[in-house]
């Protein structure tokens, strides 16, 4: 590759150049350098791009760029997010939070509110690296939307209170009866007993309940 300047310094009487004075160089390294730069942008926009998440880079809150994600995400268009306030993706109730994690350029995950383009608010997880990007120290933050996982947390957890109560009641009901009762799985592991069973057999605690009904033959005749 070279660059050639030509410049015209002689002319004839019908204005047609007859002596020109030029210049060439060579711009080989440069060339390389511009190719080898538009191949990382590229490779970076399709990671950018690829990314589960929304992801954006911005310069002390404004949008400088951002992936597909985020507008799948956020609802907004590309060309609505380019320039704006980032925060504005973020529920009021988070801005202050979301503002220290900025200003102390925090880089581990951490759970915000966001809100919609049309008002709705979600459950988002924020993470941030800060990175060089065109000659700036900016920050790169990838968004998700962690509804589901929530709404799975949300489930399991009553499942979970459901089950101790259940458990809590089935305990209830084994103690509050006279006879001798146990529970076992169905390879006679003890699962549970009642004070009367733990008596009769002289159980001296529950951890006892290690044993298999083999080690009590009595059991099995």
């Amino acid at each position: 590759w070279m660059l050639v300047i030509n410049s015209v310094f002689k002319k004839n009487n019908n204005g047609i150049a007859t002596q020109t004075l030029g210049a060439m160089f060579d711009i080989d390294d440069r060339k390389r350098a511009e190719q080898s730069l538009k191949e990382s942008e590229t490779r970076f926009k399709a990671l950018h791009n690829a990314s589960f998440g929304g992801i954006t880079i911005h310069n002390k809150g404004v949008i400088l760029d951002c992936n597909k994600g985020l507008s799948e995400i956020t609802g907004y268009s590309f060309e609505e997010l380019i320039g704006m306030d980032g925060l504005l993706l973020i529920a009021k109730k988070s801005r202050e939070m979301v503002m220290e994690k900025i200003s102390s350029e925090y880089e581990k995950p951490y759970e915000a509110i966001g809100v919609r383009k049309y008002g709705e608010e979600y459950p988002l997880q924020l993470e941030a690296r800060m990175i060089p990007y065109k000659g700036k120290k900016v920050r790169v933050v990838e968004f998700r939307d962690i509804t589901e996982q929530k709404r799975i947390e949300g489930e399991l957890k009553k499942a979970k209170e459901k089950a101790e109560e259940i458990s809590m009641t089935l305990n209830a009901a084994l103690e509050s009866m006279s006879d001798a009762v146990f529970i076992s799985d169905t390879s006679g592991k003890f699962i549970n007993f009642n004070e009367a069973f733990a008596t009769f057999h002289k159980f001296k605690s529950k951890e006892q309940c290690a044993r298999t009904l083999e080690e009590y033959p009595a059991f099995l005749d």
